[in-house]
């Protein structure tokens, strides 16, 4: 039996595995059929998600399918904004879907307020809610607080010819900053952050020479660095900031990646984020607000 391929399969999903809703998300590597009750993948994405939901619709009785890539999200999705499927939301990254005008609108897809879950959780007033739940005080010092958002000032300020560029060739389907970004920035084991000049200068020159169409941009929105910015860069450098901060208020010596993560994704559903955050916090519940509605 599949339960995934028609509307209103899809429609019926959730009382197969006796839940309120089904949230379609990215990440895991999916290897079992999406309609096996027993398939729960775990993944980073599906760890952030649900402190969202927790926090912005803790009501709702939620089950988290990770689908793998977005393309899998996508066909979901669809399913949801043009086929009516109820009972399910369709979550994934932002990208840079609405500079292409590519974003699907629908009260049940939702997306990142930025480019992936990592620009959201690894803002500067989620990581400063993670350190205050760390912290003994339950608070970190206001100094601490204006020095974390100067320093991501900094680095927004560095990164932006670096975005620019990165959300032109997302506009051509051309590739931009690469995964393996230790090539364009020094950014690593909390470094200051700076771009790699002669190297930045030759990867333009190269996909220039690849363009479909004049390299400006033609997108309806203004490009922002905190929102557009590659999110696994902006993670590496959110992730210097707190190991600095975490060994010193924990005595650890070292702070493993995928630990910070869980943290990070965890930190959306502390109630400081509304105060240190509101801009974030704001997006999410107008969202959850619209979805709702929906139902």
């Amino acid at each position: 039996m599949s339960f995934t391929r028609s509307s209103d399969g899809l429609s019926n999903y959730n009382a197969f595995l006796k839940t309120d809703v089904i949230i379609f998300s990215e990440g895991g590597n999916l290897n079992n059929p999406i309609d096996d009750t027993e398939c729960n993948i775990w993944s980073i994405d599906s760890i952030f998600w649900k402190a969202v939901f927790k926090k912005y619709w803790p009501e709702k009785k939620i089950r988290i399918k990770s689908l793998g890539g977005k393309n899998n999200v996508l066909l979901y999705a669809k399913k949801i904004a043009f086929e009516n499927s109820k009972n399910c939301v369709a979550v994934m990254d932002r990208d840079h879907d609405a500079h292409s005008d590519e974003i699907i609108n629908h009260p049940r897809v939702i997306y990142t307020f930025g480019y992936s879950w990592e620009n959201d959780a690894w803002r500067a007033g989620v990581l400063i809610s993670a350190l205050c739940e760390l912290h003994p005080n339950g608070k970190i010092p206001d100094d601490l607080i204006t020095a974390i958002h100067d320093s991501y000032d900094v680095f927004f300020k560095r990164v932006n010819r670096l975005v620019f560029f990165d959300v032109l060739c997302s506009m051509q389907k051309l590739p931009g900053i690469p995964e393996d970004f230790g090539t364009l920035v020094d950014v690593f084991n909390g470094v200051p952050f700076k771009v790699k000049r002669d190297s930045f200068k030759a990867t333009i020159k190269a996909v220039k020479s690849n363009k479909k169409i004049p390299f400006k941009y033609h997108g309806k929105f203004r490009i922002v660095p905190a929102i557009d910015c590659y999110g696994k860069l902006m993670a590496e450098f959110g992730f210097g900031v707190l190991t600095d901060h975490y060994k010193k208020f924990t005595g650890s010596k070292t702070l493993n990646r995928q630990h910070a993560d869980y943290l990070i994704a965890n930190a959306m559903e502390k109630i400081s984020i509304s105060e240190y955050d509101p801009q974030i916090s704001g997006y999410y519940n107008q969202v959850f607000r619209l979805a709702e509605a929906s139902f």
